[in-house]
């Protein structure tokens, strides 16, 4: 497993891709895109491509600027809440 980026506590299907938009990625050195490896509830592994970019909600002026994070060709039924998002080893 790689970096823990976020543990999925809400997840959403907009335009085929499974959004996780309740958790905020602080601006930092991730990458637009990178690969991901999904460990469901029940320890299935999944890889899959992230997609960080600006989150689809509206934001708080005072709360500093942050990205939310899209998995690429996932449904929300793929990626349940409890999933634990990490890079993928070769990312880092």
């Amino acid at each position: 497993m790689g970096n823990h980026l976020v543990t999925v506590t809400a997840v959403f299907d907009i335009h085929g891709n499974a959004v996780i938009a309740d958790e905020f990625f602080p601006e930092s050195d991730l990458p637009a895109q990178a690969k991901v490896e999904l460990v469901r509830p029940d320890g299935s592994t999944l890889y899959a491509i992230a997609e960080f970019g600006t989150p689809l909600v509206n934001r708080h002026p005072y709360i500093p600027p942050s990205r939310g994070c899209s998995v690429l060709g996932l449904s929300k039924a793929q990626v349940p809440i409890g999933t634990e998002i990490h890079l993928a080893p070769e990312t880092h």
